[in-house]
C-alpha cells in the first residue's frame, strides 16, 4: 500500500505539471486564471469572477477603454472567470488574491444558479481539482462522492483527470479534434471568444424543459463559500459586487433565473450584514438572436455591449472605492 501510494503520488506531480490543452469546459481553468492575475505586470484596478457567463460575457478591453475615457486615466481590468465555476471556485481564487496581496479595489462575483447549485457536483470540485488542498475539503461535504472526490483531489493534488486521458486517446486513435465543434477562444486578459462558427441563435419563447429545481443553502458549500469570500475581500479593504449576467429568453426560463425564491433566498442569507452591492442589467439591454451564440452564453458582440453597459458601474466603483484603499488595504470599506 505504501508502495503504491508513493507511485501515485510521484506520477500525480508529474502529470500535474503537464500543460493542457485548452478544451470547452477545462477543469484547470481556474489555475490558469490564477497564472494570469499572478504574472500581471501591475494589480488590476477591477476583476471579474464568475463561471462561463461571465466568461464569455467580460471584454476587459472594453471596460478598460470605456472607464479610462470616463476617468481620465488608464484602467486595468482582469477577467478571471473559468468555464464550470462555483462559488466555492471564486473563494478559492479570492484566497489566493488575499493571501498573496494581489489585491484589486473591486471585485465583481458572477453569482448565477448553476454557480450557487450545490447539486452540481462536477462543479463544485473542478475549483479543488485546480486550487485546493486539505484545508478546503469540509466545504466539498455536500454528499459522500463529491466528498472522497474531494479527498483524491486534495491529497494528491490531482490536476491530469481520466476525462483528460479519454480525449488524448481519442485524439490518438480516430482522428477526432481535441477542441469540439463548440469552442471558446481565450485571449490574453481573460475573456472567451467563441469561434465556433455559425450556430443557430436562441429563439425566444418556450424553453421546451422546467426550470430545474436546485439546491440552495445558505449553510451548504456554496452559500458558505459566498459569505467567506465577501467577508475575506471586505477585510482586505476590497469592494464587492455581485453581478447577475444576463440570459436570452430561454436561458433565464431554462434555469428559472428570475424565478428561484430559494436561490434569492441564498444570496441574501450568504451576504447579510456585509456591505455588498447587487448589480442587474437592465430588461432589453441584449436582444435573443443577435446577442447570443446559445441561450446563457454571449457572442462577441453581446460582449461588447454588456462590457459597455458595465463599465459605467465600474467606473463609479473604482471612484467610490478610493478611500478605502489605502496602502495597508486593510481598511474595512462600507
Amino acid at each position: 500500500m505504501l508502495g503504491f501510494l508513493t507511485t501515485f503520488t510521484l506520477g500525480d506531480q508529474l502529470l500535474s505539471g503537464i500543460k493542457l490543452p485548452e478544451l470547452y469546459g477545462i477543469r484547470n481553468g481556474a489555475r490558469w486564471k490564477w497564472e494570469l492575475l499572478a504574472r500581471a505586470p501591475v494589480t488590476p484596478d477591477a476583476v471579474f469572477l464568475g463561471c462561463s457567463y461571465e466568461l464569455c460575457a467580460i471584454n476587459p478591453e472594453v471596460i478598460d477603454a470605456a472607464v479610462g475615457r470616463r476617468l481620465g486615466r488608464p484602467v486595468s481590468t482582469l477577467n478571471l472567470a473559468a468555464s464550470a465555476a462555483s462559488l466555492h471556485t471564486q473563494y478559492l481564487l479570492v484566497r489566493r488574491m488575499v493571501e498573496s496581496r494581489r489585491l484589486p479595489r473591486v471585485v465583481y462575483l458572477g453569482v448565477s444558479p448553476n454557480a450557487a447549485d450545490t447539486t452540481n457536483r462536477w462543479w463544485l470540485i473542478n475549483g479543488l481539482r485546480a486550487l485546493g488542498d486539505v484545508r478546503d475539503l469540509p466545504a466539498a461535504m455536500s454528499d459522500a462522492a463529491t466528498f472522497w472526490d474531494a479527498v483524491r483531489t486534495a491529497l494528491f493534488r490531482s490536476r491530469f483527470q481520466w476525462e483528460d486521458c479519454r480525449i488524448a486517446v481519442r485524439r490518438l486513435i480516430v482522428g477526432a479534434p481535441v477542441q469540439p465543434p463548440t469552442k471558446l477562444q481565450s485571449v490574453e486578459n481573460g475573456w472567451a471568444r467563441w469561434t465556433g462558427g455559425t450556430q443557430s441563435p436562441p429563439r425566444s419563447g418556450s424553453a421546451g424543459t422546467s426550470p430545474p429545481q436546485g439546491a440552495f443553502d445558505p449553510a451548504g458549500t456554496c452559500g458558505t463559500a459566498l459569505r467567506q469570500a465577501v467577508r475575506m475581500l471586505h477585510e482586505a479593504g476590497v469592494e464587492v459586487r455581485l453581478l447577475e449576467t444576463p440570459l436570452s429568453t430561454r436561458g433565464r426560463a431554462t434555469e428559472g433565473y428570475a424565478s428561484d425564491d430559494a436561490y434569492r433566498s441564498l444570496l441574501a442569507a450568504a451576504t447579510a450584514g456585509e456591505p455588498v452591492h447587487f448589480v442587474a442589467p437592465p430588461a432589453g439591454l441584449l436582444h435573443d438572436e443577435t446577442d447570443y451564440f446559445d441561450p446563457v452564453h454571449m457572442n462577441p458582440g453581446g460582449a461588447e455591449k454588456f462590457s459597455n453597459w458595465l463599465a459605467a458601474d465600474v467606473a463609479a466603483a473604482l471612484v467610490r472605492s478610493q478611500p478605502c484603499y489605502v496602502e495597508s488595504r486593510n481598511a474595512r470599506c462600507r
